[in-house]
């Protein structure tokens, strides 16, 4: 997928010395947590997102013309134990992530509209240096992007149980086990 850039982009990326950096945005149940690899909070499409400085990485982005899944591991350095608990409690898997790439100019003033975003779903989260001496530990969260999702195969037993958990109220399978054995004469005078 081809990404389109403002002027303001194309020209500090022709610059002698572009600076560059990312913007997260993850879905939790909690909440979203909004975080950008500068040490101050960036505001994108009405959202602040929070600077993390040097505390977070991200592995390089990539794309292809071909349809092979590729995926981004995020990293978040410093996190206090007392932590852990809460980032290994919390439900994430299948949820969404979005990574916008950010220019800035040399007083680190956010260049025009970020790039972006890339889409990515939430799928495993590993933390690093968890023994009990360590005070601080490193979270790695691995996102694969929307088209890993595509070779999952979709299942749907059209029961009611199923259509009132989608749609709480929605009659319109109510009587699928009734018509299961019923016999249904046609053409009879």
């Amino acid at each position: 997928m081809s990404r389109s850039m403002t002027a303001g982009a194309l020209t500090a990326l022709t610059a002698e010395h572009a600076v560059y950096g990312y913007a997260v945005e993850m879905d939790f149940t909690s909440g979203f947590v909004r975080v950008n690899s500068t040490p101050m909070t960036l505001t994108i499409d009405g959202n602040s997102f929070t600077g993390l400085g040097d505390l977070g990485d991200i592995s390089p982005l990539s794309e292809g013309l071909d349809l092979q899944a590729r995926g981004v591991r995020l990293g978040l350095s410093g996190v206090p134990s007392s932590m852990r608990a809460i980032a290994l409690g919390e439900h994430y898997q299948g949820r969404s992530a979005k990574i916008w790439s950010c220019l800035f100019d040399s007083d680190h003033k956010l260049i025009a509209d970020p790039i972006g975003p890339w889409r990515y779903k939430m799928d495993t989260m590993e933390i690093v240096g968890q023994g009990e001496d360590d005070d601080f530990s490193k979270i790695i969260l691995s996102c694969a992007d929307e088209i890993a999702g595509w070779r999952t195969a979709k299942t749907s037993r059209y029961t009611d149980g199923e259509q009132q958990a989608r749609h709480p109220g929605d009659k319109g399978l109510e009587f699928v086990p009734s018509m299961q054995d019923f016999v249904f004469i046609w053409g009879r005078a």
